[in-house]
């Protein structure tokens, strides 16, 4: 039985060879601390800060859903309907990773927002009614990708951030007496 594939396709990932871990233990520099997560932080953000604004806007509840969470921060803001209070979104189930900066849609339906969905409910035919019973008919949704137009158009860019900080983290604790 083969195990099942990771999804990497929405990560970034940068590798870091194995004299590159050595200095940064000689510089007291943990891949693990403050510092680094800080420079992930920096390049999730990015990410974030343009898939905001090419969010479909009805209500604004998906540009509002938008956001990054690391073991600094955390910006989920919990979006509820107004009449009835009912929950749109939801956190992540579970906590960043102390090396992973997280950009986030927490809005349900991003999904079909993203990808598109095909009319369902209608498949049955207008001969069957009895057997739709309560059941509603939801019709086409075209695609609007803002979430992954954005990861990729972002992709490079926030790499080099993330570098760009960690080359400045390094020379800054190479300077410390």
């Amino acid at each position: 039985m083969t195990a099942p594939k990771r999804r990497t396709r929405n990560r970034i990932l940068t590798k870091v060879d194995e004299n590159v871990t050595a200095a940064l233990k000689d510089l007291q520099i943990s891949l693990r601390g403050p510092g680094v997560a800080r420079a992930l932080h920096a390049g999730a953000d990015m990410i974030a800060q343009a898939a905001r604004p090419n969010a479909p806007k009805d209500r604004g509840r998906l540009k509002a859903g938008v956001y990054t969470a690391s073991i600094l921060r955390n910006e989920f803001r919990p979006l509820v309907r107004l009449r009835t209070g009912q929950p749109l979104n939801s956190p992540l189930k579970f906590p960043p990773r102390p090396r992973q900066a997280l950009v986030w849609s927490s809005v349900f339906y991003t999904r079909f927002i993203e990808r598109g969905r095909k009319p369902q409910g209608r498949a049955l035919g207008p001969a069957l009614p009895q057997r739709i019973g309560k059941q509603r008919a939801v019709g086409r949704i075209r695609k609007r990708p803002f979430f992954q137009s954005a990861k990729r158009r972002m992709r490079k860019p926030a790499a080099e951030e993330i570098s760009r900080r960690m080359k400045q983290l390094i020379e800054e604790a190479w300077q410390r007496p």
